[in-house]
């Protein structure tokens, strides 16, 4: 209704129980569906039955990584529910999100912390509205987490939602503590390399082959009936055994990933062909960066 009115200054005031909308040259007269008083009210986030509540004022560009980069990792199924949520949780003197679906996780660092152990897992959609209403005048997001209900105020937006009751998954065990190889090369061209090569393997087995020699990194896709793609990107550094860098991802997950990304260099580390690979953000030029674990793909070489 409001969207065909004159774009002209609009008055709102309550009459009675209807609400009356005035304009120059005009009224518009709305009567209520029901009483307010039957609408529920706010939940509350913190109070002396739930505990007190957890306020962070985090700014836009970590909000914006979180949803870029972590959710994106959340499952969409309801086969594991508790995968289908966002967990933010304190680890090693800060606080951290975490998106996993069984094939991919995404561990984003937050803000310091010192507080007590700290587990909630709060809606993806939660956050996905959050950076919808920001504008660009917003500068920081106000989070409340509770118990129960999380709450998150952006301009002036106020988006309220339960969280998921359970124990999240101990992904930290996903994340390899040393690597055998690991290679840098540019984020924009990685990306073109892989957007190419998952034409070909989105009509096979949809794996996008990453290969690293001395100074480059190949990356190569083939499908029967099809035929075959190749790329080799100069690489910055190549770390490795002998044996050298090989591993196959799935492209979808590739191309997610990279697009989230928003450095000019990125970093994979694997310890081989069968084990997860890890990537990072190399430089610090594109804000803050989430460390993403992909697992491989089983191909034959």
């Amino acid at each position: 209704i409001v969207g065909e009115l004159p774009d002209e200054r609009l008055d709102l005031h309550k009459e009675g129980d209807n609400l009356v909308i005035l304009w120059p040259g005009g009224q518009l007269t709305l009567e209520p569906v029901a009483p307010y008083q039957d609408y529920p009210p706010e939940p509350l986030v913190e109070s002396e039955k739930l505990g007190p509540a957890v306020t962070l004022d985090l700014p836009i560009e970590t909000v914006r990584a979180l949803v870029r980069q972590v959710i994106p990792c959340c499952a969409t199924d309801l086969d594991r529910p508790i995968l289908t949520t966002l967990a933010i949780t304190s680890r090693d003197g800060q606080l951290e999100a975490a998106g996993a679906n069984g094939y991919r996780l995404g561990v984003l660092p937050l803000t310091a912390w010192e507080g007590p152990p700290l587990s909630v897992l709060t809606s993806p959609r939660l956050w996905l509205l959050a950076l919808k209403y920001a504008d660009k005048s917003t500068e920081t997001v106000r989070v409340q987490l509770g118990r129960v209900v999380s709450r998150i105020e952006v301009g002036y937006t106020s988006i309220t939602t339960l969280n998921v009751q359970g124990t999240y998954p101990n992904y930290c065990q996903l994340i390899p503590a040393s690597f055998m190889h690991s290679a840098v090369v540019a984020r924009r061209d990685l990306l073109a390399a892989v957007k190419r090569a998952n034409t070909v393997a989105r009509d096979g087995s949809r794996d996008v082959r990453l290969i690293g020699d001395v100074d480059c990194l190949t990356v190569l896709a083939r499908a029967e009936g099809v035929g075959e793609i190749r790329a080799e990107l100069p690489a910055h550094t190549i770390v490795g055994s002998k044996e050298g860098l090989r591993i196959a991802f799935d492209g979808n997950y590739l191309v997610a990933l990279l697009n989230g990304y928003s450095c000019e260099l990125v970093k994979l580390e694997v310890n081989g062909q069968s084990n997860p690979g890890v990537w990072r953000a190399a430089d610090s030029g594109g804000g803050p960066s989430a460390l993403t674990v992909l697992m491989p793909m089983f191909v034959q070489w």
